[in-house]
């Protein structure tokens, strides 16, 4: 926002956090089939794009760039713990 000035004026509410939400609990589904009913992370996904769609067609400032971003940096922070959280019990020892 800073160095982008008024282009970039738009950008920095809650929303990028929340497409990131979107995305941690979309791929979490994804990755761990047994945490969601079953299809959820299909709904989820859809209500996640069409409130980026609305956004887009209701407002001509909508950060698109920061929501997109929210959603792939969400989806890469559910990859890496499922990655953390299988290396953890691989370490564990057997009982």
């Amino acid at each position: 926002m800073y160095f982008g000035g008024s282009l970039y004026d738009s950008s920095g509410g809650m929303s990028f956090g929340i497409y990131a939400l979107f995305g941690v609990v979309v791929m979490s589904a994804t990755l761990q089939r047994r945490l969601m009913t079953r299809g959820f992370n299909i709904l989820f996904a859809l209500i996640a794009i069409l409130a980026l769609a609305v956004s887009e067609a209701t407002s001509p400032t909508a950060a698109t760039a920061g929501h997109i971003t929210g959603v792939i940096v969400g989806m890469l922070v559910a990859v890496a713990f499922s990655v953390l959280r299988t290396l953890k019990k691989s370490e564990a020892p057997n009982r």
